[in-house]
Formats: structure tokens, sequence, C-alpha cells
């Protein structure tokens, strides 16, 4: 078929063919480099949505710490600490949300930012009780603890000069009560423990009994007067103790059920985000790369055939057209030989 074709034909067909085949190499190329391109977007994209989780994960296990170093120590550095971390968790969790559009991923975020702020509020009430045990110990334990102190050893010393041998017994059992129950109040402060609480609570039963047995011994009016003090300031202590032990159990409460909960919870949120964008990236890394060896084997076969096809025509053309006039010559040359016989 391509021998009987004309010289034009020939060459129309030989050009129509290369431009074909070139032009379903560019079409190739340039559909393979946009599918790369997205694949690498995608890619790109996974790495800030990365970067975005990791920083979240970091500072969430920051605030979680100074939480802890405050539980176990409170101090203010601790509370700034904490709050620093806080501002930059929702500062990186706006953009985050504005970022990570994956449903799934996405929705954590936003369960995130809802669990982090319950620990936050967590964290606050915690805060208060142990501002407010702080302030008891020192505008009521301290104070009337003193006060109690010198009223007792007043008392004492009053007793033993008198001679006044039973109420000096009763008052130095009182004074080893008070003493021991200040003792366990410290302990008490300082372990939350509810034994020492318990303790703190006998002692003073046991002084609170010693003193109303030393009132009716008693006819002084003016120490009378001092054992009514008394039994007040106890009063007034004893009610400050309670109402640290009713905080430390609320305290306890909010640390148990929502601190040690949430935080964790969170924590497991953000490695959840973080493990699902590396999975999608495990997947578009490894396809991306096989997608770019595709393109190139394609482009390189379609290239080579390309190449073959125009070094066979460069070859073959021109032979063709070279026996075709050696043909017309040759018949020309027998046409002239035959006029001229």
């Amino acid at each position: 078929m391509f021998k009987n074709m004309t010289i034009k034909m020939k060459l129309i067909a030989s050009f129509i063919t290369i431009v074909i085949l070139i032009v379903c190499l560019a079409v190739y190329s340039i559909y393979s480099i946009n599918e790369s391109a997205d694949g690498f977007t995608s890619y790109r994209a996974m790495a800030k949505d990365t970067v975005l989780s990791t920083r979240i994960e970091g500072n969430v296990l920051d605030a979680r710490i100074s939480v802890i170093k405050y539980l176990n120590a409170d101090s203010q550095k601790n509370i700034d600490d904490f709050e620093k971390s806080y501002k930059k968790i929702f500062n990186i969790i706006d953009i985050a949300k504005k970022e990570i559009i994956q449903p799934n991923r996405a929705s954590k975020i936003v369960e995130i930012q809802k669990n982090l702020i319950t620990y936050k509020e967590g964290f606050s009430k915690v805060i208060k009780y142990t501002k407010d045990k702080d302030k008891i110990l020192t505008t009521i334990l301290n104070v009337n603890g003193k006060k109690i102190e010198v009223i007792l050893s007043s008392i004492f010393n009053v007793t033993k000069n008198e001679q006044d041998h039973e109420a000096s017994y009763i008052t130095g059992n009182a004074i080893r009560s008070f003493l021991l129950a200040r003792l366990y109040t410290m302990k008490f402060l300082d372990t939350e423990s509810k034994d020492a609480y318990d303790r703190v609570e006998s002692e003073f039963n046991i002084l609170s009994n010693n003193l109303m047995r030393l009132k009716s011994t008693i006819k002084n009016s003016n120490r009378i007067t001092q054992l009514n003090e008394l039994l007040d300031l106890i009063q007034i202590y004893t009610k400050g103790v309670k109402e640290v032990y009713d905080d430390t159990l609320k305290k306890r409460e909010i640390v148990e059920e929502k601190i040690n909960v949430i935080g964790p919870k969170i924590a497991d949120l953000s490695e959840e985000v973080k493990l699902s964008i590396r999975a999608e990236q495990d997947l578009i890394g490894p396809a991306v790369q096989k997608l770019n060896s595709n393109i190139k084997l394609l482009i390189t076969i379609i290239s080579i055939i390309i190449l073959t096809l125009a070094i066979f025509l460069a070859i073959a053309l021109p032979r063709n057209i070279a026996n075709l006039l050696n043909t017309f010559q040759e018949g020309l040359i027998d046409f002239f030989k035959y006029l001229n016989r």
C-alpha cells in the first residue's frame, strides 16, 4: 500500500503520523505532569498538617507537664507555663481548623479544642482550691493557731503559779492535744491524707473535752472569759481545716475525673490525627513516585518510537524517492532510445 502511494501522499502521511505521535506525547506529558503536581500538592498539604498535629501534640504535652508540676508543687511559674502552652495550642488549632479539611481529622481537631476547654476549666478550679487553702492557712490557721497557743500557755502558767494541780494537768493535756492537732494539720495540708485529717479532728475533740473539764473546775471570771474565747477560736480553726478538707475532696475529684481522664484523651486524639496524616502520606508518597516512574518510562518509549519512526522515514523516503526517480529516468532513456531507433 505504501509503495503504491504518490510521493506527496507519502510525505503527508509521514508528517501526520509524526505529528499525531508528538501530540499524543504532549497530551500524555501534560496529563501526567498535572497528576504528579496534584500528588505533590497533596503530599505538601499532608506535610503541613503533620507539622500542625505535631505542634499540637507537643504543646499538649507541655501543658500536661505544667499541670502535673503544679499538683506536685504549686507555683505561679507552673500556672504561667500552662497558660503559655494553652494559648499556643489554641492558636495552632485555629490554623488547623482551616488547613485540615479531611472530615475525620477535622472532627478530631474540634474535639481536641472542646476537651482542652474542659481541661482548662478543671485546672482553673484546682488553682482556686489551692489558693483558697493557702489563704485559709495564712489568715485563719496560722493567726488563730498562735492565739490559741498564747491563751493556753497563759492559763497553764496561771494555774501552775496558783498551784491548781488539776487545772494545770488538764491544761497540759489540752496543750499537748493542740500541738498534736497543729502538727497533723500541717501534715494534712502537705499530704492531703484522710488519716491526717481524722487525727486533727480527734485531737481537737480531745482538746475541746479538756477545755470543758477545765471550765467546770475554775471560778475565776477572767479565766472563764479566756476559755470561752479559746473555744471560739478552736471552732474557727476547725472550721478552717474542714473547709480545706472539703476543697481537697473537690480538687481530688476534678483531678481524678477530669484532668487525669481528659489529659490522656487529648494526647490520644492529637496522636491519632498525626498517625492518620502519616498513613495518608505513606500512600501518597509511593503513588507519586510510581506515577513519576511510569511517566518517565512511557515518555521514553513514545520518544523512542517517534525517533525510530523519524529515522525510518528519513532513510526510507529518500530511498523510495530515489528508486522512483531511477525508474522514471530509465523509462525516459528507454523512451528516447525508442524514438531514435
